[in-house]
Formats: structure tokens, sequence, C-alpha cells
């Protein structure tokens, strides 16, 4: 978090008394002022030999006052705004950490069945049971009869197994992964689909052979079989259960009714709309959107006045000014970007309808990616410095990475795939990854290359003659729009991405990686996850 403290400007000491579920996390104002000294002075303090010696800032040598002014101005309008940016975003997740931790307490099915998943939302709170970083072992208990004897389990989604218990009044489990499912994508408890009880001991394979070898594994008839399971006092399955999954299975595998925990999903407390949401979110951009505007103005004031006076002491400074600016801007960008995932995960933890459905947990048999844009020629970047400028090393420029998940990452290399613009796009079989492991959306560059062309001015009478090189980007990649299908069924569209992959050095809005904030709320994905057609073959 020390990055994060020294990146944000004082509009955060508003952000803390607006709202905040984290105080260990919470930055101090003192830290928050010792950033924005930082942004403010920090260039200055560097001695101009140390600045020279900073990759890529010779091109800063060479321009005019007048460019030096332009460079400035745009830098510090970027640097500004991403300031701006990161503490909205910092503070809209400090208030869905709030919203998050009243909805765990008021709806118990709002909680995960294994807390791993709770890892990578930072949201500090220390409540008894719980860890710094939100995680904790939720008290699930199972209650059967005194008088059923042997072992059982609980699998949950098909793909969460329960440890080992024995019949008793409160027995406490715990859930692991089991076959191709992850830690970090166990479901809510409300998110539970089908709920089974088994012999700890089945094997299907000896069911099949000879029932007489294993009778002594079997469940009680089902009829006056009872079975409980609890969260904090929360009843989540009461009764007997319901079905078995097919004959094969009769008295060894049962399906348990989940109205229970379909009916506190429904309760008013586990509610949280879009309309909410939207609101908690745009609320605090309006406000700090509005007390920010007069502080961004004082706050350059200064640096403004020094960047008019053309004099050579002036021009240094104005030089060093920037190469400061061009250093938050590269700071920042990680945890710009960790800021919105966390933002979109908070999100879709606060709204867990979408994914609920039974497709959830089939397999990709077929993933197709649809993709429109093109390369784009290379462009004049930076001219007539005095140094050539060497591409950034590591990456291939051409590769083009299409992450859906931490288990689904495809890449593929624009000069040997053509993937833009093609009729069948990118198309993979992923039979070994469920659906639910599509987590979110995330796009990027590879690597950056650039070309430099060698040029001599001419001096008078032939004397004082100066080489200098033209510095051109090759491998910038505009996208324009993207659709995405699992299984045949629609889970993305966006006809207006307009997005253009480059360095930061090609401007106009060039980036070297996009994530879609709110990949799990649109309209495709959530409508996915409300089909209950799973029998359909794919």
């Amino acid at each position: 978090m020390t990055n994060l403290f020294k990146l944000l400007n004082p509009l955060m000491v508003t952000i803390l008394s607006m709202s905040s579920c984290a105080p260990e996390q919470a930055p101090t104002e003192r830290k928050i002022r010792a950033g924005t000294d930082m942004a403010l002075e920090g260039a200055e303090a560097k001695g101009e030999a140390e600045a020279a010696e900073e990759d890529g800032d010779d091109d800063l040598l060479s321009l005019t006052p007048e460019e030096l002014k332009d460079e400035y101005e745009q830098r510090k309008t970027q640097n500004d705004s991403e300031i701006q940016d990161l503490a909205i975003i910092s503070a809209q997740n400090e208030a869905l950490c709030k919203r998050l931790k009243e909805l765990r307490e008021s709806c118990s099915v709002a909680n995960r069945i294994i807390p791993q998943g709770y890892k990578d939302l930072k949201c500090a709170f220390t409540d008894e049971g719980e860890t710094k970083t939100g995680a904790s072992t939720p008290p699930i208990t199972v209650w059967l009869p005194t008088d059923v004897s042997g072992e059982f389990v609980l699998i949950a989604n098909d793909s969460y197994k329960s440890n080992v218990f024995s019949a008793g009044p409160t027995v406490p489990i715990k859930f692991h992964t089991d076959g191709m499912a992850r830690e970090d994508m166990a479901p809510q408890i409300q998110q539970i689909t089908k709920l089974e009880i088994m012999r700890a001991q089945e094997k299907t394979s000896e069911i099949i052979a000879d029932k007489e070898k294993v009778k002594d594994q079997k469940l009680p008839a089902k009829d006056g079989f009872q079975v409980i399971v609890q969260y904090k006092g929360t009843k989540l399955v009461e009764g007997r259960p319901i079905d078995y999954p097919d004959e094969k299975m009769k008295d060894f595998r049962y399906i348990l009714g989940l109205s229970s925990i379909e009916k506190e999903r429904n309760s008013g407390r586990c509610r949280v709309t879009l309309e909410e949401l939207n609101s908690i979110k745009d609320q605090i951009r309006a406000n700090l959107e509005g007390q920010n505007a007069q502080e961004r103005k004082q706050t350059f004031a200064r640096a403004q006045k020094r960047g008019a006076d053309e004099s050579e002491d002036a021009k240094g400074s104005l030089i060093s000014q920037i190469r400061g600016i061009r250093k938050q801007i590269e700071d920042r960008m990680v945890i710009l970007e960790d800021e919105k995932n966390r933002l979109a995960r908070l999100s879709n933890e606060l709204k867990p309808e979408i994914l609920v459905g039974c497709h959830a947990n089939e397999p990709i048999k077929d993933l197709q990616i649809i993709i429109q844009g093109s390369k784009l020629n290379r462009k004049l970047i930076e001219s007539e410095l005095r140094e050539a400028m060497d591409s950034p090393k590591g990456g291939n420029p051409s590769e083009l990475a299409i992450e859906l998940g931490s288990a689904v990452n495809i890449t593929r290399d624009l000069s040997k795939e053509n993937i833009l613009d093609a009729s069948e796009g990118v198309r993979v079989v992923l039979e070994d990854v469920a659906v639910s492991n599509i987590q979110y959306l995330r796009i990027s560059k590879k690597g950056v290359d650039y070309d430099n062309e060698r040029g001599q001015m001419s001096g008078i009478l032939g004397f004082g003659g100066k080489i200098y090189f033209d510095v051109y980007e090759n491998w910038a990649i505009s996208l324009t729009s993207i659709e995405i299908r699992a299984n045949g069924f629609l889970i993305y569209s966006n006809p207006n991405l307009n997005l253009l992959f480059a360095s930061a050095r090609y401007k106009g809005g060039a980036r070297l990686e996009w994530t879609e904030p709110n990949f799990r709320a649109n309209e495709h994905w959530v409508a996915l996850m409300q089909r209950t057609d799973c029998d359909q073959s794919l």
C-alpha cells in the first residue's frame, strides 16, 4: 500500500471520512500530504545529472521551450486525471467494502463456502473469525440422526467436496475443491445450485458391479433420513433428501433440497440492486469531482508560472518536472489497474445473481472470441533525437493476450495469425475448465517495438552538421469491437470498444492493457446465468 499512499492526493482525506471499512489500510492524512508534496517537488529534488540518466528522457533535451510547455501540459493533464481516477476508484472500493461487510452480517448465504474466494477483495475486515484479508472459516455444520452410522461427505455444485464427517448434532465441515474447480471461484452459499450427500467410501464401480459387496455403505432410506445443514444458526437445508442423481445411485447418493437457501437469498436483506451499486459509485464520483476542480487548479499554479519563463534555468526546471510526472504515471499504472480489478470483483460479489445459473459448472467445449480491429501503420512518435531509442526489453510486440480468468488465458501472435476481422475469430476448446472460471476480460499487448531512422542536418558551409534520429513505433493495434461466446451462448458484446494498444509515447490514449470493469454484470452473462436448460447437448 506504500505506493498507493504516495500516488493519492489530499482529496483522499475526504474519502476516509465518507467511507472506510478498512482502518488498517486507510492512509493517514500525514502520508497523503507527504504524497502530494512528492507529486509537486519530487522531480525538482533530483539533481540534473541523475535525471539525465533516466531512460528515454533525452527526447526532452532537444525540444524548444514551447514544445516543452506543450509536453508538460499534456503530461500534467494525464497525471491529474489519473490521480483523480485512482482516488475515486479507491473511495468506491472502500464504500463497497463497507456495503459487503453489512451484507455478510445481515445475509448468511452471502458468505462463500471456501474463504479463499475473499483473498483478492482486499477488504480488511477484523471481525472475530476473519483475518485482515477478509477471509474466514465459515462455521457450516451438519446434523444427522445419531442412529446413523458410517462416514459421509457433502458435494456442492458437483465440484466442491466437504471433509468426511460422522453423525452428530453439530458437526463442523469445510469444503475443498474437487476436479476442475478452483478455490478462488468457490461459490457463495446462495450460489449453490446442487447439494448432495453421499457415503465417504462410495466407489461407483463397486456399486455397479456388486451391490451386495457395498451394502453396508447404503444411506438410510430417503423417506426416513433427516439432514440439517446450518451456517451461523441459519438453516440452509432441513428435512429429507428430495431425490437421487440417477437409478444406479439410489440409496447411495441423495440430492438435498435448497428451498431454505433460496428463501434466504430472496429476502430483502440479501438483495443489492444494480441501482444501489451505481448510486454508491456515482455519489462518490460527483462529490470528489466537484470539490477537486479548484484543488487541481491550485496544485499546478506554481509550476505553470515557472513554465511560462523561457530562460535556460526555466527550461531545465520544466524538463525535470516532466520527468517527475512521467515517473508518477508509470508508477501508478499497476496500482490503478489493481484498483479497477478490485472494483469489478467487489461489484460482482455484491450481485451474486450473476453466477447462480446451472451453465456455470459446464465445461467450456467451445469458446469463440471475435475481434474487429486493425494493425496501424508505423507512426512517428519522436523526431530529431540526438540518440536512437531502444525498444523496451521483453515481450513480443505483435502478441495480443486475451484473459478471461486465471484459468482462461489465450495469446495470439498477429504476425503469424491474423485474428482481427476474421469471421471465426479465436476458437478454442477448454474441456478441463468450467464456464464459471470465466471471471473477467483483460486484453493486453505483450511488447513494444521502436524503429529508428538516421538523418543528418547540414551545417554552415558544410561544417557543424548534426546527426539525428526519427523514431517510429511498430505494431500499434486498434480494436473497435469484441464478441465472446461460450458453448454457443453469447456472454459479452461490445460494438464500441475503441481501444488503441501501443506505448504511452504513441499518445492518443494509447495503452498496453485494458480490463472491462463490469464484465460479469453485462446483460449477456446475466442472461446465461438465469437459464435453466442445462440438459441440452452442446
